[in-house]
C-alpha cells in the first residue's frame, strides 16, 4: 500500500465516521458497512500514522487517526443489525424531534418498541461488546508502540 491509496481509504472511513456521529458510541456495527475490508482500513490508519509520525511528529493528523484506529473495534463480523447499550434508538428519537413529529403517541411507540428490543439487544450486545473491547485494547497497545517507537525520532 503506497501512501495515496492509504490516504483514500483513511477518507472512506472518515465520511463514514462523520455521517454516523449522531449516534450512540456505544453501537457496535456490522463489517459489511465498512467502505473497505477492517484489516485494509487498519493497515492504512497505521500506515498513515507512521509516515506522520516520521515526518509530521506535531501533525494535526494524528489524534484523528489514532481515534479512527480505536473506533474501528466498533465493527464486528456477524453483528447484522447494529446494536446498543441503550435501550431506545436514539436515531429514530432524533429523527423525530428533528421532523417535529414527536407527539406522545410516537414517543409510546418508540418505548414500546424498545423495550421489546431490549432483552434481545442485550445478550446480543455483550457478546460482541466483548470483541469490541479486545479490538480496541489491542489497537491502543500498537499504537502506544508506534508512537513511543516512531515519535521520538
Amino acid at each position: 500500500m503506497d501512501l495515496q491509496e492509504a490516504e483514500d481509504v483513511v477518507a472512506d472511513y472518515g465520511d463514514l465516521i462523520e455521517r454516523r456521529n449522531a449516534r450512540d458510541p456505544t453501537t457496535i456495527f456490522d463489517v459489511s458497512e465498512l467502505p473497505h475490508s477492517k484489516a485494509k482500513i487498519s493497515e492504512a490508519i497505521l500506515f498513515m500514522l507512521y509516515s506522520r509520525l516520521m515526518t509530521e511528529p506535531d501533525s494535526p493528523l494524528i489524534e484523528p487517526l489514532r481515534f479512527a484506529a480505536v473506533d474501528l473495534a466498533r465493527y464486528q463480523e456477524g453483528v447484522g443489525e447494529p446494536v446498543s447499550s441503550l435501550p431506545m434508538d436514539i436515531n429514530k428519537l432524533s429523527a423525530l424531534l428533528n421532523e417535529g413529529e414527536l407527539d406522545m403517541t410516537a414517543l409510546n411507540n418508540l418505548v414500546d418498541e424498545s423495550q421489546s428490543q431490549e432483552e434481545i439487544n442485550k445478550e446480543k450486545y455483550e457478546s460482541f461488546r466483548k470483541m469490541r473491547v479486545l479490538d480496541e485494547v489491542k489497537a491502543k497497545v500498537i499504537l502506544e508502540h508506534l508512537y513511543k517507537e516512531y515519535a521520538q525520532k
